[in-house]
């Protein structure tokens, strides 16, 4: 984040801050920081000055003083010491974290409330057009699931998306009886909030939902205006579509290897189908991959050397087709490759090229590993994406147990 764009951002949250150099140097206060008393912010500074994160309680006042790391600044939070600042000051921090680390801005948004809010669904959208939204996070009681696109026509959102301010509904079913998808899941109660680039032109907002009528109002509030504030700030970094790309694309990389990920190939694969059905031209092959051999990797020279592994094989496996064949990561030692434009008479093709890669891995080190592959192709399943994903496991794991029983 640039330093206009982050000095922005400072300006518009609701809580005290204080920016500091390398050196301990301040560089900059907020508006509600210069209102604070003398003493309070005299014990923050001092604190800063130190140059070490941590939380600090001054207890005269039971001022809550957070010291956080970013980039090449440090910033004082100050709160007052109830639980209810204690939650935003803990949900701030994880996002100043996430902006530091470069990591997807929805995702940690969506994650940081989640945990620290007793609200079960936490989402942030974004506006397609007047009538349809995206996800961009989607937070369901513990963790993150698939992300989805909706109209939004007689919605609790089209109201947040119209009204542009916080949206508050106590009795989500009685409002919106019509709802089918907020009935099944048994939502209650919702609170939306919007964000805006810097143009201050609204792109989309952060939503909670839950199914009981049990919510701090207050904190929520709060919350979802600060949780905004600082998503539309990552928005302006340049511009805004661009951003949203790349946030996109980090919620579909497996960081490990740097491959597509088990989101990328469910929707990838769906689209494939849908492709083939319509031409000839676009049949595909998909192989499902698993490692042979990586427990003993993992116990017998250690799990940095398993991640090593998994990063060769990943790194030989975005080779093995052509640029528009695409390669993925499900997790563990689980992989799959989509072979566009390619049809089962040119499978055998393909295994040779599996053995070749190989044994490239194998010459890193690893001479004992091998991997076990199904193919399946769309020709045979059309229009059938659990029958395609099946058949190619199924055969994967007989490919497998030949292997086991041959030795």
């Amino acid at each position: 984040m640039d330093k206009a764009s982050f000095k922005s951002l400072l300006v518009e949250l609701r809580i005290g801050i204080a920016v500091c150099d390398n050196q301990g140097k301040i560089i900059f206060r907020n508006d509600v920081w210069c209102t604070l008393p003398e003493i309070i912010k005299q014990f923050a500074e001092t604190k800063l000055l130190e140059l070490k994160p941590g939380k600090f309680i001054y207890s005269q006042t039971k001022n809550l003083i957070s010291i956080v790391t970013l980039a090449d600044t440090l910033i004082a939070i100050i709160h007052r010491e109830d639980e209810q600042l204690v939650v935003k000051d803990s949900i701030l921090s994880l996002l100043i974290n996430s902006m530091a680390e470069h990591k997807n801005i929805f995702d940690a948004a969506a994650k940081a409330m989640g945990k620290h809010l007793s609200w079960r669904w936490v989402l942030v959208n974004r506006y397609l057009t007047n009538h349809k939204a995206e996800t961009l996070a989607f937070w369901d009681n513990n963790g993150l699931v698939k992300n989805f696109e909706y109209d939004l026509l007689n919605t609790p959102c089209d109201r947040v998306r119209k009204e542009t301010q916080f949206v508050r509904i106590d009795d989500v079913l009685q409002d919106y009886p019509g709802d089918e998808f907020l009935m099944e899941m048994g939502v209650k109660t919702y609170a939306g909030y919007v964000y805006r680039n810097k143009e201050n032109k609204v792109l989309g907002h952060v939503f909670l939902m839950h199914d009981n009528n049990n919510v701090d109002w207050v904190l929520t509030e709060e919350t979802l205006h600060m949780v905004s504030t600082i998503v539309g700030a990552t928005l302006s970094l340049s511009h805004s579509e661009k951003e949203v790309k790349k946030q996109k694309g980090l919620a579909h990389t497996d960081a490990l290897t740097q491959l597509n990920n088990r989101l990328a190939f469910d929707s990838d694969l769906k689209a494939r189908v849908n492709a083939a059905e319509d031409s000839s031209e676009d049949q595909f092959v998909l192989a499902m991959i698993d490692l042979d051999g990586m427990k003993q990797v993992n116990d017998n020279l250690g799990h940095s050397e398993g991640d090593r592994l998994l990063q060769s094989y990943a790194k030989e496996l975005k080779h093995i087709g052509r640029e528009k064949d695409r390669a993925y990561r499900f997790g563990g030692d689980e992989f799959a490759i989509i072979f566009v434009n390619t049809h089962s008479n040119q499978i055998s093709k393909l295994k040779h090229r599996f053995e070749q890669t190989m044994l490239k891995v194998q010459q890193q080190g690893f001479d004992k590993v091998g991997a076990s592959i199904g193919y399946a192709s769309s020709e045979d399943f059309p229009g059938d994406v659990k029958a395609l994903i099946k058949t190619a496991d199924e055969r994967m794991y007989a490919n497998k147990q030949g292997k086991i029983k041959g030795n």
